[in-house]
């Protein structure tokens, strides 16, 4: 369980990870940043690749050397996190992203596998300052150990990222406007291919208009065929949309009169179950049907 920082940055925080185990809650444990601030804000919360836990700290303050902020950390799954994370990254910038309030932590780091990359076990960290960070799962670099980076937005990026892999390659999808979009797109979400190579790259696949502040989430007929991005317009039109999950061509418009959501709050995650498409409004649960 992470935890952020107080409305508006007032008061003493810190950045928190609680991990409690679930056949003896007494032994629950807990690690925070060392320096003030380091919140663990972003949208998607923590998540894992089944062996270690991921968490993505925010900024600090005040601190001159680094402290736990701006950061990418891992601890291992099934273990306590009082001892701090068994390996961690930052950005060499992490001062800079501090001073200017560009959190790397506005949205949860993402775990991709890469068929053909060296290496394969990567892990997405997506910033306020509009770069994705790639990094190496086994051993996350420490300060500045990035295997690569590429600014992927024209702004900041805060919401709950997804990752998929189809037949042509392996994509991680956020809210953002892109600033390289391919010829004839834009729109205000951005999926970018992980380019498989020693060592990986990333390029951005295609963007698509969504009209909202909302999170995306992706569906697929067998784990890679027919992927589909579905992402709601929150704060926007309040409507489902869906893109294809390779080129961004729309599959879905948002429906008819009978379609509109109401209000939904920004960041808002659609999720599938029991083949149908569910999301939380203002004032209740909406379902889609094929």
């Amino acid at each position: 369980m992470p935890f952020g920082g107080h409305w508006g940055d007032c008061g003493d925080y810190h950045g928190l990870v609680l991990a409690i185990p679930a056949s003896s809650p007494q032994g629950a444990s807990a690690w925070q940043t060392r320096a003030q601030g380091g919140g663990i804000w972003g949208p998607s919360g923590v998540s894992s690749d089944g062996s270690r836990v991921f968490a993505a700290t925010g900024n600090t303050f005040g601190a001159r050397v680094w402290s736990g902020g701006e950061a990418v950390v891992a601890f291992p799954a099934g273990a306590g996190v009082a001892g701090g994370p068994a390996d961690s990254f930052a950005p060499r910038t992490w001062r800079d992203l501090d001073d200017g309030d560009t959190d790397l932590g506005g949205t949860g780091p993402i775990p991709v596998d890469v068929p053909g990359g060296k290496p394969s076990a990567l892990v997405v960290a997506l910033g306020k300052d509009g770069k994705l960070y790639l990094l190496d799962r086994e051993r996350l670099g420490g300060v500045g150990g990035e295997l690569a980076a590429a600014r992927v937005a024209r702004g900041a990026i805060i919401n709950a990222a997804a990752a998929y892999t189809t037949a042509r390659g392996t994509y991680v999808v956020f809210r953002g406007a892109s600033q390289g979009c391919p010829e004839g797109q834009s729109g205000d979400l951005t999926a970018v291919r992980i380019v498989p190579g020693a060592p990986p790259s990333a390029a951005v696949a295609w963007c698509a208009r969504q009209d909202g502040r909302g999170s995306p989430m992706v569906t697929t007929t067998d784990g890679r065929a027919g992927a589909i991005v579905w992402i709601v317009g929150a704060e926007g039109d309040d409507r489902l949309h869906g893109f294809d999950g390779d080129t961004g061509q729309v599959v879905y418009r948002g429906g008819g009169a009978g379609d509109a959501l109401g209000g939904v709050a920004r960041f808002q995650t659609p999720i599938l179950a029991g083949g149908r498409i569910l999301v939380a409004t203002k004032t209740g649960v909406k379902a889609f049907t094929r």
